[in-house]
């Protein structure tokens, strides 16, 4: 079977469309995993990110691991977008967000390294957005990433603890912005997060300003309501 799969898969229709109208028909979209057993092993592992008309997902054939593919809709442009561990093994991957609706920025981890990663669907947009070749980057458990403007920012480490970064989808504009950021918030113009105390940034590296901090008890971040932050925290 060729990678532009060319018949129709039924399973990736449950990410393209969970509720058909009354009257509708389902039709098999891309047959990634054909012959017997197929039904327990369907080749679509999870769904990645939906950019524009496009959705990104995880998928596998046979002589394939699990890799990342897109599909449109059609079976025509449904296909793999990137092999990133050629022939039976397997590649992980982490979804951060998206930019613009048109941007997925996402983890991938293969033989045990992680590495940042953008695609906006096709060969030519999907690369490597950093830090370094060859350091590993990999997001925090609780990254909790929040998009603002045309900038994504996440937890990750990168040779050691968490720290705040941020990406705009390019190599250029990928960098570590202050330390761990536990609770990432942003409330108007402003990113606010806890790291032994409340720090409030504008979202530029090494701009961060602690605001106060509380001895006893970190603070803990409820929400925004529009340029406002609301949290607790001891009067103390």
């Amino acid at each position: 079977m060729s990678r532009t799969a060319s018949a129709l898969f039924s399973s990736l229709l449950l990410f393209l469309g969970s509720v058909l109208p009354a009257g509708a028909s389902a039709s098999l979209l891309a047959d990634l995993n054909p012959g017997e057993g197929s039904s327990s092993n369907p080749g679509v592992r999870s769904p990645l990110a939906t950019i524009g008309s496009k959705i990104l997902f995880v998928g596998e054939e046979p002589g394939s691991g699990e890799e990342l593919w897109v599909s449109d809709g059609t079976p025509q442009g449904t296909e793999i977008v990137r092999d990133f561990c050629p022939g039976e093994c397997s590649t992980g991957f982490a979804p951060l967000g998206t930019l613009r609706d048109r941007i997925a920025v996402f983890s991938v981890s293969s033989s045990s390294r992680y590495s940042l990663w953008r695609s906006d669907g096709t060969r030519q947009g999907t690369y490597f957005l950093g830090p370094n070749p060859g350091e590993p980057l990999q997001p925090c458990s609780d990254s909790s990433p929040v998009s603002w403007g045309n900038v994504l920012y996440f937890n990750a480490a990168s040779t050691g603890s968490c720290v705040l970064w941020r990406t705009d989808g390019t190599r250029e504009g990928t960098r570590q912005v202050a330390g761990y950021a536990e609770s990432l918030t942003r409330a108007g113009e402003k990113l606010f997060f806890v790291d032994d105390g409340l720090w409030v940034s504008d979202g530029t590296p090494n701009n961060a300003i602690l605001l106060r901090g509380w001895p006893e008890q970190e603070p803990r971040i409820l929400g925004a309501l529009g340029s406002r932050l609301l949290f607790v925290a001891s009067e103390t």
